[in-house]
């Protein structure tokens, strides 16, 4: 193994990966979903390399490792299906690597039509927060030869508020 891939391998603690929430709007009507900003942060002194999923020969890609949702006042839990627009799987599929340079962030920009609500497709009057989770793991499409170990382990977001209001009001 050469030797800055070792390096960065044991450089790379839990802490140095954050994930950070923003939603571009405070208040939403009904019949409008919040879009928002996950942003990875490496806070560490070495570089990391993340597994964000799956990229497609077509070029879409499948953010497989992070998982959303939101969580009514009543406590309800509406886990996100993030899409990203992929209808389907065909063809040949990458590994979506990110690299992250020490003191770096790297921001994915979620819009409504990028994920759906549990079964329905719009939020219903109330108050919400927002938090995302990513799960770092090896990618079996990473091509060990050529690239370092990816970071491994949980990392959790920040909580978002959002108030989403009757249409009327």
């Amino acid at each position: 193994m050469p030797e800055s891939q070792a390096q960065t391998e044991t450089r790379a603690k839990s802490g140095d990966l954050q994930l950070v929430i923003e939603v571009d709007a405070q208040r939403y009507r009904v019949g409008e979903n919040p879009s928002f900003k996950i942003s990875f942060r490496n806070s560490g002194k070495g570089n990391l390399l993340l597994n964000g999923g799956e990229l497609l020969g077509n070029g879409a890609e499948i953010w497989s490792t992070i998982k959303c949702e939101f969580q009514a006042a009543a406590g309800q839990r509406l886990p996100l299906s993030l899409g990203w627009g992929v209808p389907g799987v065909a063809g040949r599929i990458y590994f979506l690597g990110v690299p992250l340079r020490a003191g770096s962030a790297y921001t994915v920009s979620v819009t409504p039509k990028d994920y759906y609500v549990g079964k329905s497709e719009r939020l219903a009057a109330g108050i919400y927060e927002l938090a995302c989770t990513y799960t770092g793991v090896q990618s079996s499409y990473r091509d060990s030869t050529q690239l370092t170990r990816c970071w491994e382990g949980l990392g959790t977001s920040n909580t978002a508020r959002v108030e989403v209001i009757d249409a009327n009001r």
